[in-house]
């Protein structure tokens, strides 16, 4: 298989598409047995995380952040992204808060390969899963295939004031 920036392979474009459908089922995966403790029990968070049913809770609120690299195209990411996915995923049930970066993802070094962040805003971790497993929050991770052709990493946690 040719390398990620090899465009001069013949099969470059069939290679790319295989990686993209191989992250694909990888995230359908995680998201399947993240979620999978929608119901209470002992879910692993994040591969090999601790479980929900272990971690401190009571904080009173929790995040889901998704962070979209930059897509083949960045105005037809914008433009599906705010017209179609989000009125999609803001009938996840148990959202409470929905927020997007609004300027370019900096990192200390300069620009970062983020395109856009969202942070969904949940009671708790459980709330974040049973949304997440809600049919309304399947259709929104499924939706994923449709508009981030860069990747996406999605990552929730609890929070606290300090």
């Amino acid at each position: 298989m040719c390398a990620d920036d090899d465009h001069d392979c013949a099969d470059f474009e069939q290679h790319r598409q295989m990686i993209l459908d191989e992250l694909d089922t990888e995230r359908r995966g995680f998201l399947k047995s993240a979620l999978v403790a929608a119901g209470g029990a002992a879910a692993a968070c994040a591969a090999g995380g601790t479980p929900v049913s272990a971690q401190a809770q009571g904080s009173g609120m929790a995040r889901l952040a998704v962070l979209y690299k930059t897509p083949n195209d960045t105005a037809a990411f914008d433009r599906y992204y705010f017209e179609a996915h989000v009125p999609l995923a803001k009938k996840i049930p148990g959202l409470r808060r929905y927020e997007v970066s609004r300027s370019p993802i900096a990192t200390p070094a300069g620009p970062s390969g983020v395109h856009l962040i969202a942070i969904l805003h949940f009671d708790d971790l459980s709330a974040i899963q049973r949304g997440l497993a809600s049919p309304e929050g399947k259709a929104a991770g499924d939706d994923l295939q449709n508009f981030a052709t860069g990747g996406v990493d999605v990552l929730f946690f609890d929070v606290k004031d300090v």
